[in-house]
């Protein structure tokens, strides 16, 4: 209890709940290795959802889990008939999908919660990028002078992942003081620090 109480006041529970996330770094590390083994696009793609659909058919049917379920499928799918991806449509089709099967989820706190985080992310993902790169990222690399080229890599892949959680944390914090009665601004940060051992875990669990 005391450890599932710390996830919850650093808003970190999704790390140890099985959510959207879980199935986005699946389906993107599936997508990278088969493209990295020089599979053809279309044959790659259905490789992705046979297996994404097999591991949706193993966990629980949780609504976070349908939904990335259902986004990953949709993008793949673009993919065989050649059409280019748009994401707020893909979320939108998404949502109307799962609702049409269960209209009662709109009301429950983690659907809005898993729908609501990607919306931000959508939404605001780029805006926060360039807002940091500007003020952080680009000042630290001339002070660098083209040097420590590696570290300028890794700190560009922080401030990614930062802005990643900052434009979830922007939409779902009214949701989370809503529901909870607090939020935490220092999640995000919170969230780049566990990310790596998280991800580390993850693909062992994949590989069990």
């Amino acid at each position: 209890p005391a450890i599932v109480s710390a996830f919850q006041k650093t808003n970190l529970a999704h790390f140890i709940s099985l959510s959207g996330m879980h199935v986005g770094i699946l389906a993107g590390s599936l997508w990278i290795l088969l493209r990295t083994a020089q599979i053809p696009k279309r044959p790659r793609a259905i490789v992705c959802i046979i297996l994404i659909l097999a591991y949706a058919l193993i966990v629980p049917p949780r609504a976070p889990t349908i939904r990335a379920v259902f986004l990953a499928c949709f993008f793949f799918a673009s993919a065989i008939i050649g059409r280019r991806v748009n994401p707020l449509n893909t979320l939108a089709l998404s949502a109307i999908v799962l609702l049409f099967a269960r209209p009662y989820e709109l009301f429950y706190a983690g659907w809005q919660l898993s729908f609501l985080s990607v919306l931000g992310i959508l939404l605001f993902y780029r805006p926060v990028q360039y807002h940091l790169l500007d003020r952080a990222f680009y000042p630290l690399v001339e002070l660098f002078n083209k040097r420590f080229v590696i570290l300028q890599h890794f700190l560009y892949r922080v401030i990614e992942l930062l802005s990643v959680g900052i434009s979830a944390w922007i939409v779902i914090s009214p949701v989370l003081l809503y529901y909870f009665g607090k939020i935490n601004p220092l999640s995000p940060l919170w969230t780049v620090l566990v990310f790596p051992v998280v991800l580390v875990i993850l693909y062992a669990g994949f590989l069990k």
